[in-house]
């Protein structure tokens, strides 16, 4: 605010000089020459409170201290970062519980890892990582004795969502192969 009404005193510092200079008839040129000349020295000599105001206004702006966000946008803000961590929290949660269903360590299922590869050898591989969590090892997860930082926590997490999301289109994939294999024999028969 004090940079507008730093700003409107100039300007009027400015037009009434040039106006009174243009009644007289000295000429455009020499009117602004005069007025700017008379705006300044007034400026330069009483207008120091106003313009020190200003320029620490434009500063706090410019130099990121002052929030140039309304009162609206701040509450929107803060409701964006509330729905935010329920989300978390309950993706959180979401998780623990699905991360408990897959735990194979105790119950002597298979290694979900090593389904994709049954055929060539992956049930020896989901014993064997069995074997291993039965002596005591600790996964990735955090299970057991050890638990991996907070920090960790965070990238392990996207890594086993990106690695859900993978097999989901793998899977989708595969399924949209024998749809289309299926169709090609229909469409055999039919011919």
């Amino acid at each position: 605010m004090a940079s507008l009404k730093y700003f409107l005193l100039r300007a009027v510092l400015f037009v009434v000089p040039f106006a009174v200079f243009m009644v007289l008839r000295i000429g455009v040129v020499l009117s602004a020459i005069y007025a700017v000349l008379i705006a300044f020295a007034i400026n330069f000599l009483f207008l120091t409170r106003q313009r020190n105001a200003a320029a620490s206004e434009v500063r706090d702006v410019f130099g990121g201290r002052k929030q140039v966000r309304s009162k609206r946008e701040l509450a929107d803000a803060e409701v964006e970062d509330a729905l935010d961590e329920a989300q978390r929290a309950d993706q959180e949660a979401e998780y623990e519980g699905a991360e408990g269903d897959e735990n194979p360590s105790a119950e002597g299922n298979e290694n979900p890892s090593a389904e994709g590869g049954k055929g060539e050898g992956g049930k020896a591989e989901g014993d064997r990582a069995q074997g291993d969590r039965a002596e005591g090892d600790t996964d990735v997860r955090g299970h057991g004795a050890l638990r991996e930082p907070a920090s960790q926590g965070r990238k392990t997490e996207d890594r086993r969502t990106e690695d859900r999301r993978t097999e989901d289109r793998k899977a989708e994939d595969r399924r949209t192969e024998d749809l289309k294999a299926q169709d090609s024999g229909e469409q055999g028969t039919a011919s």
